[in-house]
């Protein structure tokens, strides 16, 4: 039979990394504390700018490419429309009897 043995552990608080300070805080670590609160709310209003600025261009660049893109794609379709014209007749035609046959089912 195999007993499990107690084994007393001291910890020696001298090892401790200098982010697992034993000691009581002070004065001197308290201003620390608020002088480094204060930089990270400093640092969180100008990452949320950057992100604001940021926000925007992304909105500014989709609004010129959709832009760019109903342009383009009303140039091609007036080019087809001039080059064939009774084709885009006939497309328009079938479009419009497919949309009337949809809405007026009974």
């Amino acid at each position: 039979m195999i007993r499990n043995q107690a084994r007393l552990v001291h910890f020696d608080t001298t090892t401790y990394p200098p982010e697992f300070d034993m000691n009581p805080p002070t004065k001197a670590t308290a201003e620390n504390s608020t002088t480094d609160l204060n930089t990270l709310k400093d640092d969180l209003a100008t990452l949320r700018s950057d992100l604001t600025e940021l926000t925007e261009s992304l909105i500014e660049t989709g609004k010129d490419k959709a832009k760019k893109t109903y342009n383009s794609s009303v140039d091609s379709l007036t080019e087809f429309v001039n080059d064939k014209p009774m084709t885009a007749l006939g497309a328009a035609f079938g479009v419009g009897a497919l949309i009337s046959i949809l809405f007026c089912r009974r």
